[in-house]
């Protein structure tokens, strides 16, 4: 059996998810070809706390099993350029490639394209000849680097010239590809409805043409009256948004089984072009005027010229989360509310597989827990075992309780789950903060891709505590004295390498990790706090006063009144030399002066009992976290700013 793996930024992505659909069909009655879907997000990303760890599934699809890859490129294209993408996947070029929406400079590789010359040409047409607009402008998403978004903008170029119209081009406003973006954009370039100097404004996607359109209506422009919009890639929102938008189509679905078609080729040893080129469909709706505003049926026309074709817009709901979807998600969360161990969730799991769309629910782990910071390069190790096999047919699963290891480099299903899986798989890895256990395998009934993403998910979780909790379990049972002796000795070597020596506070890599567990944990539960920048005032004069001797005392001083000063509950830190930080959850801004109070108190006894021939001092800034702000670094990122200018008032004040 052949294997295909298809790789997306995210499986959140609408269009993505339509483009695997189209794939997943192409191949439903092809018995010989097995796919592996997989999201990936990209090697080091920085958005999301741990998100950057979904990269270890395109490197276990390295793996020797894999005969193809298809790569929605189109879904990398918001945060790499065509280079970058190129870059990511630079490795993968021994086995042939397909680039889906966007060619890629590699080696081995084919793509599908769509004629976005001759698109923007009809839409160009359109405006000018049906709606009378002269004076076009273009929402470009030039500042992402993409080649997506390169070739948009060039296409609406060349489109214009055509249809003989001028292209200003300061006109043309660089944005991205996000909705936020373009809504606060518009506030800046344009303060009335006056200044606005085109009648129609093409956008390089949905999400920008909904975000400018929405300004647009703030600053009192009527649409379609005063100005015309018109989006690009027909995403769900497109039709539901008021005005509904006039957009292109570019059937992600039909871009999906052609990519497959393609692939199937080349594993048959067909040639194939380099280039697939694939037609679009321009859907007229409200934002162009071509339907009522006061209809409320959800409509599109899609043809501007000769015979008016009117049509409905087809809902798809296979992706879309059901009450039977939150019935299951709870049932998922079962073992999450007790001390579950493996075996408790590998039942769980056999228990609901009727309710949930898994024709199989493979757990393979490796030998050893692997750390993976963001800095990290992932790479598969060479063992791995498989750990539980649950079936749909309940006499097909099994748990193993015997560990026989295998090479995940070259094998990625044992070979006793292997023919017990389906043709549609999700593959995901099982991590854990910046700890990756192993690998889900989990076969799918349905295109409901999304909704699956979100039950491994959940699931991830709650396997990685369960695995927690039965390891612990298992050194309880089988360890002997000599054994336990030697636990002890690598939790003191484990505690020393997060502990300060000078002062026996959390040394930076433990207030890091603590701290950051602690304001998820927060985030989790719906909590706020602060986190507290702190800065020893003087020591370098010390140092150079009284020496390094008396330098480190004062250091530890600080360390016992912060000590005196923070709750048992809070976590401190010494971050390096005199600087310090707190974690203080549940507590607001109106806390910073109570401290400032307290330190100044413990430090003036401290200073006098142990006879300085100095006061002790400490500077602290305070920033809160909250649900829409938890990344430790960007918080203490901003705890120092402030603190440069508490630091600043304070000199000015000395003067």
């Amino acid at each position: 059996m052949k294997k295909i793996a298809v790789f997306t930024h995210k499986l959140t992505i609408e269009y993505a998810l339509q483009i695997i659909q189209g794939i997943q069909s192409f191949f439903s009655n092809k018995e010989d070809v097995q796919l592996f879907v997989a999201q990936t997000t990209e090697p080091h990303y920085i958005h999301g706390i741990y998100e950057y760890q979904y990269w270890a599934s395109a490197e276990l699809l390295k793996n020797k099993d894999i005969d193809l890859y298809i790569i929605i490129t189109s879904s990398y294209c918001t945060y790499q350029d065509a280079k970058g993408i190129a870059d990511m996947f630079s490795n993968f070029t021994d086995r042939p490639i397909i680039s889906v929406s966007s060619g890629l400079p590699l080696e081995n590789s084919k793509y599908t394209s769509f004629d976005v010359e001759n698109t923007y040409y009809k839409v160009i047409r359109h405006l000018k000849i049906v709606h009378h607009c002269h004076n076009i402008g273009f929402m470009s998403s030039n500042l992402t680097g993409s080649t997506e978004g390169e070739e948009r903008l060039s296409a609406f170029k060349k489109a214009m010239e055509r249809n003989n119209l001028k292209v200003q081009e300061n006109w043309i406003l660089n944005g991205t590809f996000d909705q936020y973006y373009a809504e606060t954009l518009i506030p800046k370039l344009y303060k009335s409805k006056k200044d606005i100097p085109y009648d129609a404004l093409i956008c390089a996607n949905d999400l920008m043409a909904m975000g400018a359109m929405e300004s647009f209506q703030k600053l009192g422009v009527k649409i379609p009256r005063d100005l015309k919009i018109v989006g690009y890639d027909d995403t769900s929102h497109a039709s539901t948004c008021r005005p509904t938008l006039s957009t292109i189509n570019q059937g992600m679905f039909s871009n999906g089984y052609k990519s497959g078609e393609l692939a199937y080729k080349i594993l048959q040893g067909h040639a194939v072009p380099d280039k697939i080129v694939l037609p679009t469909q321009i859907r007229y709706r409200q934002s162009c005027g071509c339907i009522r505003l006061s209809d409320n049926r959800n409509r599109y026309r899609l043809k501007s010229f000769g015979r008016k074709i009117e049509c409905y817009q087809n809902e798809n709901k296979d992706e879309r989360i059901g009450i039977d979807d939150i019935s299951n998600i709870y049932r998922i969360f079962d073992p999450a509310k007790s001390n579950a161990t493996l075996r408790d969730v590998y039942y769980s799991i056999q228990n609901n597989m009727s309710r949930l769309s898994f024709d199989s629910f493979t757990l393979c782990l490796y030998e050893t827990p692997l750390y993976c910071s963001r800095q990290c390069n992932f790479s598969v190790p060479a063992k791995a075992s498989l750990k539980m096999h649950i079936n749909e047919i309940p006499e097909l699963s099994f748990f193993e309780e015997e560990t026989n290891f295998y090479n995940p480099q070259e094998l990625l299903i044992p070979q006793k789950a292997a023919t017990l899986t389906g043709k549609n798989v999700i593959l995901q890895p099982l991590f854990s903060g910046e700890t990756q256990y192993g690998y889900i395998i989990c076969a799918i009934k349905n295109h409901k891709y999304a909704v699956n993403c979100v039950y491994l998910k959940i699931l991830n979780s709650i396997i990685t505590s369960a695995l927690e909790l039965s390891n612990t379990i298992s050194r309880m049972q089988t360890l002997d004295y000599e054994r336990k002796q030697l636990q002890m000795s690598n939790s003191d070597l484990k505690r020393q390498s997060i502990t300060d020596e000078l002062t026996q506070l959390l040394n930076r890599r433990g207030f890091m990790e603590l701290g950051q567990k602690m304001i998820t944990l927060s985030k989790e539960l719906n909590n706020k706090g602060l986190v507290f920048f702190c800065d020893m005032d003087g020591l370098k004069k010390i140092n150079d006063s009284y020496g390094h001797a008396m330098g480190d005392k004062a250091i530890m001083l600080q360390a016992q009144t912060l000590n005196f000063v923070f709750r048992k509950t809070d976590i401190i830190g010494r971050l390096g030399g005199d600087e310090f930080a707190v974690i203080a959850p549940g507590t607001s801004k109106e806390f910073v002066e109570i401290i400032n109070k307290k330190l100044l108190v413990v430090n003036k006894k401290l200073s006098a009992e142990n006879d300085l021939p100095f006061e002790l001092s400490m500077s602290i800034a305070a920033v809160e976290f909250s649900e829409f702000n938890f990344d430790i670094d960007t918080l203490l990122n901003m705890a120092d700013e402030q603190m440069y200018l508490t630091k600043k008032q304070k000199k000015s004040l000395e003067k």
